[in-house]
């Protein structure tokens, strides 16, 4: 086990459900940075940057599952990020609509952040097309609807991008 000390320290993770799939992948990320090779060296890093209904809900968890890095984050993912929530981002995702005072960029962002969610063991590429193609379905100008899909943009981006220069087109 490494006794050097962390080049990077993972946020905490206070429990808030929403934010469970985002500070695992952080703390994922952490871990290669810090070269934390080891479930055993994962883990007792793991168990610090728990806190409050986190916290709580391990010390909770039974004994083998506290003692296995592999077991634990099994267990805390039904905890923190169940089926039931998947089930949830889908139907958000797929009746998210487009706010007046958001900008196409962040509609944009919006729709990959309920895509990760709603399919986390998905591939990236299904991910993007899901949110593309709930990004295009929310275009309400026909004119700038159909230029937009007319380009034939293969990820949000390129959406983005189409939607802000035919809406901009389209006021003058």
């Amino acid at each position: 086990m490494s006794n050097t000390k962390p080049v990077l320290l993972p946020e905490s993770f206070n429990g808030e459900l929403e934010k469970w799939n985002e500070w695992v992948t952080h703390f994922e990320n952490v871990a290669v940075v810090n070269k934390w090779e080891t479930g055993e060296e994962k883990l007792k890093w793991l168990r610090v940057r728990l806190t409050g209904k986190a916290q709580t809900a391990f010390m909770k968890l039974p004994e083998a599952a506290r003692g296995n890095y592999g077991e634990c984050i099994k267990a805390l993912q039904k905890r923190f990020a169940p089926d039931s929530r998947r089930e949830l981002y889908v139907a958000e995702l797929n009746t998210r609509k487009k706010r007046r005072d958001e900008d196409w960029a962040s509609f944009g962002d919006a729709l990959r952040v309920l895509s990760d969610k709603a399919y986390p063991d998905l591939e990236d590429k299904a991910k993007e097309r899901l949110s593309l193609n709930q990004y295009l379905s929310q275009i309400e100008d026909s004119q700038v609807a159909f230029g937009v899909k007319q380009k034939r943009p293969s990820n949000v981006e390129e959406a983005v991008a189409a939607s802000r220069l035919l809406s901009n087109l389209s006021r003058t």
